[in-house]
């Protein structure tokens, strides 16, 4: 945790498949306490659409902007989830072409 940061942990480690959509929620709490309920900072959806990742990012804290901690877990997430998106895509295909299947 950054001593700038209001949050004393953030976590971006699951991701939701809703139909095409993938949606990971981004999770702060303010204490170490275990009892705390969390909060959801942000939310990005991505989408897989004619070959190419498209990630949406939405705000739910608006502090989560400017936070220093939360912009890096919330890098850290797009690239999580650029990754889940790719594999997603890959999938189906390799079956199809399987160049596209890493040895």
């Amino acid at each position: 945790m950054s001593q700038q940061s209001k949050w004393a942990e953030i976590r971006n480690d699951y991701i939701e498949e809703d139909g095409v959509f993938h949606v990971l929620h981004v999770d702060a709490w303010r204490t170490d306490d275990d009892n705390e309920e969390t909060e959801v900072i942000a939310k990005l959806v991505g989408i897989n659409k004619d070959g190419k990742s498209h990630i949406y990012l939405s705000y739910h804290n608006p502090d989560a902007q400017i936070d220093p901690y939360a912009k890096e877990v919330i890098q850290e997430a797009d690239k999580l989830l650029r990754e889940h998106l790719n594999d997603q895509f890959l999938q189906p295909h390799e079956a199809i072409y399987p160049s596209l299947k890493e040895d």
